[in-house]
């Protein structure tokens, strides 16, 4: 089922618990974490994936910056972005192998990162070399069972669509950004994804207004607030061939945490699948952990699935087959500060719509506007 998250660089924290903490301010209970950290500050953030699932945090994805990069002008990125810069290409593959190994050993399938600008012709002297290190970064994360996905914007969706042709790795998708093919000028978002459709694995909630200077960025606003015509967006994500998690993404502004709700409450106006995730999570079919059995017995990734009590046990990963058990976690009791935030009036004023059961069968609704007034639990 998709799931709601928000970047962990967006909250910009000094440590696990502190991000679980702003996550719980958020509403949100999911997170795309920055990887280099567990590699390079062990004391602060070596343990922080074990932190966060002990905190009730769902870690969705990954994500690898690679070393160098400058954004402070167009021009400096194009430079330094992704794997571009030969002067960096040792280095970013052996922090590519470090964040592989940590995502990898704790069941993170999915890291993205920039792969640089891409040049639109294939005949320019540094497109192999950019389609042959794109190769072999995604091989060493395949070596740890991970997939990679490029982020959006930095080139036009053809360019990129004609370099994964070429690429040719089974481990790639796309990390899509709408924000992104505005802020680099690189075309219309909605017709970015249906064209990349079937390589999108995630999505950023993220805007922005474009430029009105060439060779110069756009500017990036509130999700809402912007240039990206979100009901057609989030309906092209709908039209995906497969179920993606939305990341809430906010790289500019003093108040992210207030943007990170605006921007929840914007995808549960218009996504009633994720507004009926957060509801299910407190007061519908109860949640059920699992844990991947590794070949030598032992417990490896955690996940968690909505089924109905009646429901038999999984014993395979409904996603790759893979053995799976049931596991007993800790119950969470709800504080003081649970229920204020769960409550009716700020469940409406993030979006949010609420069903409770009420009944043999039937759920009701008890917090927001959207949605029928009661559902059915068949």
């Amino acid at each position: 089922m998709p799931r709601l998250a928000a970047c962990s660089w967006s909250l910009r924290t000094a440590s696990p618990d502190a991000l679980a903490d702003a996550l719980d301010r958020c509403g949100l209970r999911a997170v795309q974490l920055a990887l280099v950290p567990c590699v390079q500050d062990a004391p602060a953030w070596g343990r922080a994936i074990d932190r966060l699932r002990e905190r009730g945090i769902a870690v969705v994805s990954g994500m690898l910056a690679t070393v160098g990069e400058d954004y402070s002008t167009l021009q400096a990125i194009e430079r330094t972005g992704g794997v571009r810069p030969a002067e960096h290409w040792e280095r970013n593959q052996a922090l590519a192998r470090d964040v592989a190994a940590v995502a990898g050993d704790h069941g993170v399938r999915l890291v993205t990162f920039h792969a640089g600008f891409l040049p639109h012709d294939r005949a320019h002297p540094e497109r192999r070399v950019l389609v042959d290190r794109l190769r072999a970064m995604a091989d060493i994360f395949a070596a740890r069972g991970v997939q990679v996905a490029f982020e959006t914007g930095q080139e036009r969706a053809e360019t990129l669509l004609d370099a994964l042709a070429e690429i040719a790795h089974p481990g790639i998708g796309v990390n899509f950004d709408p924000a992104n093919m505005i802020l680099y000028g690189m075309g219309d978002p909605v017709a970015a994804i249906r064209a990349l459709a079937a390589h999108v694995v995630q999505v950023h909630v993220k805007d922005a207004v474009p430029t009105a200077v060439p060779g110069t960025w756009g500017r990036e606003v509130v999700a809402g607030t912007g240039a990206v015509d979100w009901p057609a967006f989030l309906a092209a994500v709908r039209a995906l061939p497969r179920q993606v998690d939305l990341v809430i993404e906010r790289e500019a502004g003093p108040t992210r945490e207030e943007d990170i709700r605006a921007a929840a409450a914007l995808v549960g106006r218009h996504e009633a699948g994720w507004a009926a995730r957060a509801s299910a999570y407190h007061g519908g079919m109860p949640t059920y952990a699992y844990a991947i059995v590794k070949p030598d017995g032992t417990d490896g990734e955690v996940f968690e699935v909505f089924q109905k009590l009646s429901d038999p046990p999984l014993t395979a990963h409904p996603e790759t087959g893979e053995p799976v058990r049931r596991i007993i976690v800790a119950p969470q009791v709800q504080t003081s500060s649970d229920a204020q935030r769960f409550s009716k009036s700020n469940l409406e004023r993030l979006g949010f719509t609420r069903f409770e059961r009420k009944g043999s069968g039937y759920f009701e609704k008890t917090a927001g506007k959207d949605g029928p007034d009661a559902i059915s639990a068949d």
